[in-house]
């Protein structure tokens, strides 16, 4: 298992658009991967498991992976948290 810390930096935090791309990249990976904040741990495949963890702006999230290619799906998220998830 790996893990790295993320920022939410778009205008809107997570959303349902947000949500969605982020299930849309793990859906590309087999390993497990997982969103943090503080004690709570979401399922990182699920929107509604993203949407209720309440990122707003200057959230700090910790993404885990576990599986076969978890550094690949761990790249990918972080790629697409540094691309504001494609929002401008």
């Amino acid at each position: 298992m790996i893990s790295a810390k993320a920022v939410v930096r778009n205008a809107l935090g997570i959303h349902m658009l947000s949500a969605g791309a982020i299930v849309e990249t793990c859906n590309r990976f087999k390993a497990k991967i997982w969103l943090q904040k503080g004690k709570r741990k979401s399922n990182a495949r699920s929107i509604l498991d993203i949407i209720l963890l309440e990122s707003p702006p200057g959230t700090q999230l910790t993404i885990e992976a576990d599986g076969e290619d978890e550094r690949e799906a761990l790249d990918a998220l972080l790629a697409l948290f540094d691309r504001n998830f494609g929002e401008k």
